[in-house]
């Protein structure tokens, strides 16, 4: 669930408002099907990607980014 995820939480917000529940909605969609949706910018597409790479590679951070608990 993208809820619980450790996607910030703004950006969350907007994906959820755009219909998107699920992670791995995500990983099918692409980078300009993204920038399409409200309130998600080249920003949130870098941290929504780094996201899946630390959890594909069974990391708990992606660049730096606290995580959330």
């Amino acid at each position: 669930m993208l809820a619980r995820s450790k996607i910030p939480v703004w950006i969350v917000k907007a994906l959820l408002s755009s219909g998107i529940k699920r992670v791995s909605k995500l990983s099918s969609m692409t980078d300009d099907e993204l920038l399409a949706l409200p309130g998600i910018g080249k920003r949130a597409i870098e941290l929504i990607r780094s996201f899946q790479s630390a959890r594909e590679s069974g990391g708990s951070q992606a660049r730096g980014l606290p995580v959330r608990r």
